[in-house]
């Protein structure tokens, strides 16, 4: 039934304002409250009786801005509209109570008298502490997300599968040589500046992850730095799919693995190298003796190891000094590599013994000594050529051993020695034999004659480990 009389539409508009989901106070000219809804009393905290009277500010009301700073009295709602007379809409207060603080999302306009004077202000405000806190987690979440991607070395990217754009952060670009506002950020940037050698791995790996049921994903790949070299980069992140797994979007970040790479690369040459002369250590010659035995079993060729070592370096370092030894260690270095195949290995045992590995010196074990003799005759040539060692020219001379080897049933450790036998007994005799007299073994077990050449095992059939001496003598000068 409607309301016929004015007191039954007041009525009705009280209970109206009392059930509204949305607390309403009204304000009167000077800025002191009139009413309050139910809902207002509960949202501020206090009756009606508390309300009624009460004027706007700092001594009865303790509000914050938006940012949590203090709010001042005439930034208040009912003060704002009542000195400006404009409506307000959308402005976040928190009211601090005893229990805590409660922001309200605010809305204010004015009622004018037929003068169109501001007679009074409705302020209409709803709860919006769930929604403030919820800002205020991702707000710091983010702030942290900052934090620790700006004191990180990662580089995050998004790609849209979609639409095909990609995003790249600052720190994307950053690692690789450039400035804010100087990259060409296009969609395939980042393509243009992989290595050409990973393009086609980047684009099998692509082809194999997006039609699969993974989310994840982490490969390693090369982008051009702006000078030109390029920067190893490890790429790490998720690809979001649809609810037909179809992947929409990629989304990671890329860590620069450069210093990574010097640690590695630091590492392996603390492993595998002597730190005086930079050659391989006797490490790396062991593990790579292994692939020269399968390459020449595979070839049928011959190989040869050539252990020598400096005559007198003992009385150097006794009479003038480590220093000085090393100096001519590190010089008889350069020279051995200066004087062998890039192709030959070249290692330091330790003390002033170094291995040469000569590989494909022929089919048969006389073609195979005929080769080693050359190389053996330039190395003793480049080894008595006069050191300058600071101020003083020394004379010195080595003594090789020679150890010829083929790829069948050879044990490393067994050549080794072999060519170590030959090398002192080079150095004791200071006979100076050529590897080509070496004689080609055809039988399983042959005598070999002792009166041109020395050798320190009986050749096997296959595996020729026959070992020639050479030396020259020691002098300095």
């Amino acid at each position: 039934m409607l309301p016929t009389t004015s007191a039954e539409v007041l009525n009705r508009l009280d209970a109206l304002h009392e059930h509204l989901p949305a607390g309403v106070v009204v304000h009167g000219a000077d800025g002191r409250i009139l009413s309050a809804n139910r809902l207002a009393q509960e949202l501020l905290g206090r009756s009606e009786a508390q309300l009624l009277g009460l004027e706007a500010s700092t001594e009865a009301w303790q509000l914050l801005r938006d940012d949590g700073s203090a709010m001042p009295a005439e930034e208040f709602p009912a003060n704002r509209v009542l000195r400006t007379g404009e409506k307000l809409a959308g402005l976040v207060a928190g009211v601090v109570r005893p229990s805590g603080v409660t922001w309200l999302l605010c809305n204010a306009y004015p009622e004018y008298d037929g003068a169109g004077v501001p007679r009074q202000v409705v302020v209409c405000f709803t709860d919006c502490t769930a929604l403030k806190q919820a800002q205020e987690s991702l707000e710091k979440s983010e702030e942290r997300l900052r934090l620790v991607l700006k004191g990180s070395t990662d580089a995050p990217w998004d790609w849209d599968l979609v639409s095909g754009e990609v995003y790249y952060s600052e720190r994307w670009w950053n690692m690789l040589g450039y400035r804010g506002g100087e990259e060409m950020a296009d969609a395939g940037a980042w393509r243009r500046m992989l290595h050409p050698e990973d393009e086609p791995m980047i684009a099998a790996y692509l082809a194999e992850l997006l039609p699969s049921d993974r989310d994840g994903y982490s490969l390693e790949f090369r982008l051009r730095h702006r000078d030109g070299h390029y920067v190893p980069v490890l790429s790490r992140g998720y690809v979001l799919r649809d609810g037909s797994g179809r992947p929409v979007r990629m989304s990671g970040v890329n860590t620069d693995l450069t210093e990574r790479k010097r640690t590695e690369r630091r590492i392996y040459e603390l492993a595998y190298f002597d730190h005086l002369t930079g050659l391989p250590n006797r490490r790396f010659l062991l593990e790579e003796l292994e692939h020269v035995l399968a390459r020449g079993e595979r070839s049928g060729q011959y190989s040869a190891l050539l252990y020598l070592d400096l005559d007198n370096f003992k009385l150097l370092n006794d009479t003038m000094g480590h220093d000085m030894g090393d100096i001519l260690l590190r010089q008889a270095a350069q020279r051995l590599r200066a004087t062998v195949r890039h192709s030959d290995e070249l290692a330091r045992l330790g003390g002033d013994e170094f291995v040469v590995v000569l590989e494909g010196l022929g089919t048969t074990p006389a073609a195979a000594a005929t080769e080693a003799d050359r190389v053996v005759s330039k190395v003793l040539a480049a080894l008595g050529q006069s050191y300058q060692l600071g101020t003083v020219l020394f004379r010195s001379t080595a003594s090789i051993g020679i150890a010829l080897f083929g790829g069948h049933g050879t044990n490393i450790e067994t050549l080794l020695k072999q060519a170590d036998l030959a090398m002192y007994r080079a150095k004791g005799t200071g006979a100076a034999w050529p590897a080509s007299s070496i004689p080609a073994c055809r039988t399983r077990r042959t005598a070999v004659p002792r009166s041109r050449w020395r050798c320190a095992t009986a050749c096997r059939w296959g595996s020729s480990s026959c070992s020639a001496s050479r030396s020259s003598t020691a002098s300095a000068t």
